[in-house]
């Protein structure tokens, strides 16, 4: 009759023979009724030790999420002109989110590109040197600037002339007008003196009013009747005496009046009429006499040319006819330049310059570039909107996002205690699954491993990276990740439900000769199934697999077959 192990080990029970330790992989087992006798046959299971590939593993909980989320904001102020996306859309990096308003900045940009243009064409001007129609073209603008030069210096000079002529008009009025002026008084003093010669001397006071007289209508007769009465005039103000007077007078007119016999009358009859203080007066009556008729004339001559002309012109007039003449003076020196730097071509220094403005006017057109491209939002990676914070019309500014943008790629952040810290190391491989996807397994790796522990928990943050191709992930589901820490390709294999393991270390039961006998080995690895042999077994033993707990060393056994599962 055949026995089977189970229903020895029910009877072992019942009777209360087993006992001992329960021994099982990796920890001690609790204490089991005592072995059978050694010289009753135990009937057990054996297993072949084997050789293959294990590989450790650990496992973790964690959720998924994006590997980057970022909130996006435009880069200047300004008005939303237009948005391309809306919450869920897929964005690949560098697609337009949003624009804003350019206003004037792409004129700007084109402004900046012709200043780019003219400067390189004036630098290609400088390296090929002038042609002979640059020289035509030089000498022409040289001409013509000085023609346009001498235009506005006789403008200029005509102006200036008008300016100083109602000036002299204006004096010589002034001098005529006191000429007037001058008169009156100077006649009150004579008839005053001559009244009072009267009283006393009549002959004298007679005498002297008639020279008086004499005096000033043959002066007045003589400055009225000649042709040049600004020369008279001239010579009745540069006087400084009576008799100076009358010899100025005398030299520069002419008629039969003879002035000298006159003068000679008239200072006798002062000199008989001790009158000293008469001559001044009589001087100034006389000088005003000669010289208001010709200063008259002359003002009016000077308004006549003046009336004639273009008038007297204003100190706007003036300036502007400066101006004029300054601003030809300076394009006619810039044309002479130009011509000779076309006649003697180009130096060093016309080089460096034109360089030099060359690059300035790219600066430029790279500024207005940036200027212009500030008013783009774009995606910065691939991702998915996951928020949008602003619509049409709305106002931006650098300081607040106008939208939510999350990688594409996922990530995983495991919780790692201290003691298993050890173990990890970036780009092992993982296996990840998800509630989400039942019976799926997506490959995943090892990505950063934090340099410092949470000083609280006393545990590490692990980040795991997801293979997620097709994008089935997504940010927020729950995943659990098998982590693979060692793998051995080739390694001396045994069941995990044959070893033994006591404080003294792991052991196996063989069958040597009918009977039990314990070997201790030294373990490796472990898949939870399978645990690497590192020395005690080879390849090709057997060890028992179900019955070593009721056999002891030299125990007898008997290998059963087991029943095969229904």
């Amino acid at each position: 009759m055949t026995v089977s192990i189970r229903t020895v080990v029910a009877s072992l029970v019942a009777v209360g023979l087993l006992a001992g330790a329960l021994i099982l992989p990796g920890r001690l087992r609790p204490a089991l009724p005592p072995a059978a006798p050694t010289d009753v046959a135990v009937p057990v299971e054996v297993v072949t030790v084997q050789t293959g590939p294990i590989r450790a593993s650990v496992s973790y909980a964690g959720t998924i999420q994006a590997t980057e989320t970022v909130n996006l904001a435009p880069k200047a102020p300004g008005q939303i002109a237009s948005i391309a996306v809306g919450i869920g859309t897929s964005v690949r990096a560098g697609d337009r989110l949003a624009t804003l308003d350019p206003g004037t900045l792409a004129a700007q940009v084109l402004q900046a590109q012709a200043g780019v243009a003219a400067a390189e064409a004036r630098l290609r001007v400088v390296q090929d040197g002038a042609t002979t129609a640059d020289t035509a073209t030089a000498t022409q603008a040289v001409l013509a600037a000085d023609a346009a030069y001498t235009a506005a210096q006789s403008t200029l000079a005509g102006v200036l002339a008008r300016a100083n002529a109602a000036s002299r008009a204006a004096s010589v009025q002034q001098q005529a007008d006191r000429m007037v002026a001058q008169g009156p008084p100077a006649q009150a003093e004579i008839n005053a003196v001559i009244a009072r010669i009267r009283a006393s001397n009549l002959y004298g006071a007679g005498m002297l009013h008639a020279n008086v007289s004499d005096m000033g209508n043959t002066i007045r007769t003589r400055c009225d009747t000649i042709g040049n009465r600004d020369t008279c005039a001239t010579a009745a103000l540069d006087s400084i005496s009576t008799g100076d007077l009358v010899a100025r007078v005398s030299n520069t007119t002419s008629g039969p009046i003879d002035l000298a016999t006159t003068l000679k009358q008239y200072e006798d009859a002062l000199v008989a009429a001790d009158q000293p203080a008469v001559t001044d007066a009589v001087f100034r009556l006389m000088q005003a006499t000669a010289g208001q008729a010709g200063l008259s004339a002359r003002a009016s001559n000077l308004a006549l040319s003046l009336n004639s002309s273009a008038g007297i012109p204003s100190a706007d007039a003036v300036r502007t006819a400066q101006r004029t003449r300054d601003a030809a003076a300076s394009a006619l020196d810039a044309a002479r330049a130009r011509l000779e730097t076309v006649t003697t071509g180009p130096t060093n220094a016309d080089l460096l310059t034109s360089r030099a403005t060359l690059s300035q006017a790219q600066a430029g057109l790279a500024v207005a570039r940036a200027a212009l491209d500030q008013t783009v939002v774009i995606a910065p990676f691939d991702g998915t909107v996951v928020a949008k914070l602003v619509d049409v019309g709305s106002s931006v500014s650098p300081v607040a996002p106008i939208f939510v943008l999350a990688a594409k790629a996922v990530e995983l952040h495991l919780t790692v205690e201290e003691a298993r810290i050890g173990l990890m190391r970036p780009d092992l491989e993982a296996a990840l699954t998800t509630p989400a996807f039942p019976g799926r397994t997506f490959r995943a790796r090892v990505g950063v491993i934090a340099p410092s522990a949470d000083l609280r928990a006393h545990s590490f943050d692990v980040t795991v990276y997801a293979e997620d191709a097709d994008k089935q992930l997504r940010p927020g589901m729950s995943a659990n990740v098998t982590i693979v820490t060692e793998t051995r390709p080739s390694a001396t294999l045994v069941v995990n439900t044959a070893l033994s393991t006591t404080t003294t270390g792991a052991s196996v039961l063989t069958i040597a000769d009918g009977k039990a006998k314990r070997r201790p080995v030294t373990l490796g690895i472990s898949d939870g199934t399978n645990t690497e042999v590192l020395d005690g077994l080879r390849a090709g033993e057997q060890v028992i697999a179900i019955g070593q707990n009721l056999a002891r060393d030299g125990q007898a056994v008997r290998v059963v077959t087991p029943k095969p599962k229904r």
